[in-house]
Formats: structure tokens, C-alpha cells, sequence
């Protein structure tokens, strides 16, 4: 009984948060920083950034990848089932809608309006998110040079998927293999 409760507020969270997420991606970080992170207190900071980092690795939208893997954290396969779904509901309703009212009320002078404020807003936000990142995620000099290069391999053209991978391999080198082989030769040295 206690699992089905369990789920249940999963879903339901997801609902409320599939609701309002607006934009997706970076855009929806405050959003739930405040309902999962200082709310429901089911993950840390930390672990919301990293969560957002492998969901945006994985194939899928950010938005159920996150479900995804927040659900299963909490209640294994039937929360990440149930979060999923949670975060689905809302946008599948809000796009049959506005399917039905596309031909007739899509040139309509205040709902044009009521989408600039909404762009504007998430704009906003996704500046919000990337402040936050950025001060998380950049801690001493090797990740301000990894983010710096990989700005500039973006403007110059690389593809957003060779950034990722290149950033990926760097930071298993920079924080797996680096260490291994300095703890190796400093063993060496001891003998």
C-alpha cells in the first residue's frame, strides 16, 4: 500500500510538473529545483545536475529522460513507468488542443501576445539555468578550460553530439585515469 502511495505522488508530482514546464530542457531546472530539491527533498542539487547531464546524453527529450531516472531512483521501474507518464499527460493534452485550434484561433492578436510573454519568460529562465550550471559546474581551472573550449568548438561549427562526447572522454580522463596513474607512480616511487 505504501508503494502505491509512493507512486501515486509520483505521478502526480510529474503531472504538476509537466504542467508547467514550459520550453523543457535547461529551461524547467528552476522549476524543479524548488518542487524535488528543496519540496519533496527527493534529490540533491547536485544530483538534479547530474541527472540533467545523463539526460541530456541519452536519446529522448530531457524532460522524460529525467522522469525517467528520478522515478526509478525513488520506486525502480514502475516510478521511472509512473514519473514518465506523469510528465507526458500534460503536454499530450495541451497538443491535441492546440491541434484542434490551430486553423482558428492561431492568428489571434492576444494569444500571439500571451506566446511572446511566454518566449520571454523561458528566455529568462534558461539564463537562469545556465548561471546556475556554470557556477556549479566550474569549480577550478580544468572545467573553466573544458567549458571555454567547448563554447568555441559550438561557434566554430562542431556539432553539439562531438562536444558532448569530446567533454565526456575528457572528464572520464581528467577525473578516472589521471588520478590512477599518478596514484601508480607514486607507489612506484615508494619501492
Amino acid at each position: 500500500m505504501a508503494k502505491a502511495k509512493a507512486n501515486f505522488d509520483l505521478f502526480v508530482t510529474f503531472v504538476k510538473l509537466g504542467s508547467v514546464m514550459f520550453g523543457g530542457g535547461y529551461a524547467m531546472i528552476p522549476i524543479l529545483e524548488k518542487e524535488l530539491v528543496e519540496k519533496k527533498q527527493w534529490i540533491s542539487n547536485d544530483e538534479l545536475l547530474e541527472i540533467m547531464s545523463l539526460s541530456q546524453m541519452t536519446p529522448g527529450t530531457i524532460a522524460i529522460n529525467l522522469a525517467t531516472f528520478i522515478g526509478s531512483k525513488r520506486n525502480g521501474i514502475w516510478g521511472g513507468i509512473l514519473a514518465s507518464l506523469g510528465i507526458i499527460v500534460p503536454s499530450l493534452i495541451c497538443v491535441t488542443t492546440l491541434y484542434f485550434m490551430m486553423d482558428s484561433q492561431m492568428s489571434n492578436e492576444y494569444l500571439v501576445k500571451v506566446f511572446t510573454g511566454i518566449r520571454a519568460c523561458l528566455a529568462a529562465m534558461i539564463f537562469h539555468s545556465v548561471y546556475k550550471l556554470f557556477r556549479s559546474g566550474i569549480k577550478s581551472h580544468i572545467p573553466f578550460l573544458m567549458f571555454t573550449l567547448a563554447i568555441i568548438a559550438l561557434l566554430i561549427g562542431l556539432h553539439p553530439i562531438y562536444v558532448i562526447l569530446i567533454g565526456a572522454m575528457f572528464g572520464f580522463v581528467w577525473k578516472w585515469i589521471i588520478p590512477s596513474l599518478r596514484k601508480n607512480q607514486e607507489s612506484i616511487k615508494k619501492k
